[in-house]
This record gives structure tokens, C-alpha cells and sequence, in this order.
């Protein structure tokens, strides 16, 4: 290595006392204040937030002025999964907690690059008496290896890939649930376009009466008025919950339903079984269960003697005033040291007894998981098997019915319909085989 020389003296400007026990949020907003001063002079942190506050009341008020009406944005499925993979929160937190799953693991790898660290002065000495001599101007460079030990370096590696294999499978799980949410967002919306063509064309049939009978169409008019009411109320519900997933809060939507993929699970026969399905929870519990035992290991591997060896270079290169030295082998410096604690406070024992009672609890809780999850499952494929049966006897019902037991049968109809939507949606959400072409 090579040390530096002489002592460093700082300019002094405005700084800020920082307590060494601050959060790191508040240590976070001093650099913020820091970096923002560093080109209009010193600016207090009380100075900066009214600027920042100010920007946020700019933008506030544009948000709250009264709303123009902007054009509606028609979305195809692949369109609006798009919009939801660059602007739906839940989707973009899970992306941010993979980036840093993998910048963890680059980490790992690079941490076996040497540091360099370079510095460099001007000392001025004060003799005794009147003299005075300068030496001049100093540099000095230093390069740390750090080489792990073979088991220590495995170690952390695969911690690190562990933490990004469960990023990656809590990341698919959101994208999912957010995807199925978007299907229904569609289903509804479908829906609700229907019912408003019903309105305009009851609303146009109550015109063409309204010459021939006009107090005979005011009761239908007050009915049609309130079923307006409540179709806007609903379409206002289903925008806020459609801009959620789509990450348009406050923009009007509309989907074209083109490229929607046809719900799978139609043909009976072709259905998977139970026991085919929810890999991925599989997957997301093995991986605690793994995670429990890596920590068990360390608690463990805690108990054994620390072994530290050591290499040491003597200067490379050092130039001072009128001298100069150079790196020799022969002061090469090797070493090799042992410590080992007895555990006289039983913290070793404390945290032996705590993980061992977080195990039991972590297990409980995820045969708990699973058995809800089993549960979710077959009541899905079977509650898909008793929907098809009813409405196959309300099809066959509607062929054969007379005019006044269609409405009802036709409401029954679209009930099942529902529910059916409902079953294959969860069922959907459980089979690994139909995510590869809406994958992240």
C-alpha cells in the first residue's frame, strides 16, 4: 500500500452539524440541501423546503383548477398492459425491489475489485526561530484487496441470489394479481357500456312515444333518469379503480377490448388438476423455509473461531522533500490471527431459542397459507363445475321459454355468467403454464 503523507487541511464555508446519531432520512435531506446550496451560496434547510413546498403548491394547484375535459384514451390489451408495467405502483415497487436484489448481487462480485484512494497536499513547517522552509507538494495513492475467505465470499453470494429469486417470484405475484385486476377492470367496463346502450336506446323509444302518450312515459322517464344516475356513479367508481391499475388516476379511459386473451378453462376436460397448480406460493414458502435454515447456519457459524489472515505491502512508491523510497520484497509482512468468544452472556443460546420459535411460528403460518390457498382452489374448481351445470339448465330453459319468463331467465344467465368469471379468473392466478406470454 502506499500512505499518504502530512496532514490535510479543509476549507472551511458553510457547513452543517450533523449529530452522528440522525436518521438517515434526515442525513439524506441535509445532502439534498447541501447539493442544492452548492451553486446559490449557503441556503438554509428552512429555505430550501419553502422553495420545494412552493413547487408542490404550483402542482397542486393545476391538479385541483377546474378540470378541462380531456380526450378519452381508448387502451387494446396489450396497450394497457404496457401502461401498467411502466405506471402502476404496486408493479413499479416490485420492479425497484428487484434492481436492488440484482445490484446486491453485482455487488457481491465487484466487491473482489481493489479500492484506490488517492490524496494529496502542500504542507507549510514553522521552524524554530525566523526560518522558514516548505516542502512541497505531496501524493500519495493506496490500493486495498479485499479477498475473502472461499466460504465467506459463498456465503454472501448466495444470500444475495436468494434475496433476488424472492424478489422475482413476490414480483410476479403482484404482477398477476394486477393483471387479473385489469381483467376485470375490462369485463366491467364491457359491461357498463352495455348498459348504457340499453338507457340510450329505452331513452330514444320513450322520445318516440312521448308525442302519442306524454303522461304515460313520465313514471318510465323518472325511472330511466334514476338507472342514469346510478350507471354514472358506477362508471365513476369503475374509472377510479381502472386508473389504479393502469396508474391514470383522474384520466378517462376506455378499452377497445382488442387482443383480450380468451379465458382459458372453458372445456371441462381440458381443466388441470389441484395439484398442478399454485407453484409459485410453492415456490415463495420453500424459499422462507430456506431462508430459516441459512439463519440457523449463521447462528451457528457464529460459535466457531475467527480466522483473519493478512498481507501487507510496505510503500510502493513515496516522494517527499529531498527523498524518495521504493516498494522492497523483503518487507512483504504476512500474518495469520485467531479469536474465539466464549459466550458467557448466552446471547448465542437467546438467539438460538428466538429462531427456533420464529421457525415454529413461520411454519404454522405458511401450512396455514397453503391450506387457505387449497381451499381458494378447489372451491374454484368445483364451484366452476357446479356453475357450468346450472347454466347449461338455464340455456336449455331460454330455448323452450315463453316471453314472460325470459327477463328472469336472462338475469339468472348473466349471474352465472359472473360467477363463472370469477371462478376461471382464480384458477388463472394459480396456473404457472398461462403466464410465459403476460410475463414482466
Amino acid at each position: 500500500m502506499i500512505p499518504a503523507r502530512g496532514s490535510r487541511h479543509r476549507g472551511r464555508g458553510c457547513r452543517e452539524n450533523a449529530d452522528t446519531g440522525a436518521a438517515w432520512s434526515l442525513l439524506a435531506a441535509v445532502a439534498v440541501v447541501a447539493l442544492a446550496g452548492s451553486g446559490t451560496g449557503c441556503a438554509s434547510s428552512g429555505v430550501e423546503l419553502a422553495r420545494e413546498q412552493a413547487r408542490q403548491q404550483s402542482a397542486w394547484s393545476a391538479l385541483v383548477a377546474p378540470a378541462r375535459r380531456d380526450a378519452t384514451r381508448t387502451l387494446s390489451w396489450d396497450a394497457a398492459l404496457e401502461q401498467m408495467r411502466g405506471h402502476n405502483t404496486k408493479v413499479r415497487a416490485a420492479d425497484l425491489d428487484v434492481s436492488r436484489a440484482m445490484e446486491a448481487v453485482e455487488q457481491v462480485k465487484r466487491s473482489l475489485i481493489p479500492t484506490a484512494n488517492f490524496e494529496a497536499g502542500y504542507e507549510r513547517l514553522f521552524t524554530s526561530g525566523s526560518n522558514l522552509s516548505f516542502e512541497p507538494f505531496t501524493f500519495a495513492g493506496t490500493l486495498f484487496f479485499d479477498v475473502p475467505g472461499l466460504f465467506n465470499y459463498r456465503v454472501r453470494y448466495e444470500a444475495a441470489v436468494l434475496t433476488l429469486t424472492h424478489a422475482r417470484l413476490v414480483r410476479e405475484t403482484v404482477w398477476r394479481g394486477q393483471v387479473i385486476a385489469l381483467y376485470r377492470a375490462m369485463e366491467e367496463g364491457r359491461e357498463l357500456q352495455e348498459r348504457a346502450a340499453r338507457l340510450e336506446r329505452a331513452g330514444s323509444a320513450l322520445d318516440a312515444l312521448a308525442a302519442s302518450a306524454p303522461n304515460a312515459t313520465a313514471g318510465e322517464r323518472g325511472d330511466l333518469a334514476e338507472a342514469g344516475k346510478e350507471l354514472s356513479k358506477r362508471r365513476a367508481e369503475w374509472l377510479a379503480r381502472a386508473g389504479e391499475v393502469l396508474g391514470l388516476q383522474g384520466a378517462r379511459v376506455e378499452f377497445s377490448g382488442t387482443g383480450v386473451p380468451p379465458l382459458p378453462y372453458g372445456d371441462p376436460d381440458g381443466r388441470p388438476r389441484a395439484e398442478q397448480l399454485a407453484q409459485l406460493p410453492l415456490r415463495l414458502a420453500a424459499l422462507d423455509l430456506l431462508a430459516l435454515r441459512a439463519r440457523q447456519l449463521g447462528i451457528t457459524l457464529q460459535q466457531w473461531p475467527e480466522i483473519d489472515a493478512s498481507v501487507s505491502s510496505p510503500t510502493l512508491y513515496e516522494s517527499g522533500p529531498g527523498q524518495g523510497s521504493y516498494w522492497s520484497p523483503r518487507q512483504l509482512f504476512a500474518g495469520v490471527d485467531a479469536l474465539w468468544t466464549l459466550d458467557t452472556q448466552g446471547r448465542h443460546a437467546s438467539d438460538k431459542r428466538l429462531l427456533a420459535g420464529e421457525t415454529s411460528y413461520r411454519r404454522e403460518v405458511l401450512e396455514q397459507e397453503a391450506a387457505a390457498s387449497a381451499s381458494k382452489l378447489r372451491a374454484a374448481l368445483d364451484g366452476l363445475a357446479r356453475t357450468d351445470r346450472k347454466l347449461e339448465i338455464v340455456e336449455q330453459s331460454l330455448s323452450s321459454a315463453g316471453a314472460s319468463f325470459r327477463p328472469e331467465l336472462l338475469d339468472a344467465r348473466k349471474s352465472l355468467l359472473a360467477e363463472r368469471l370469477d371462478w376461471r379468473l382464480t384458477i388463472w392466478f394459480f396456473d404457472d403454464t398461462q403466464w410465459p406470454h403476460v410475463s414482466t
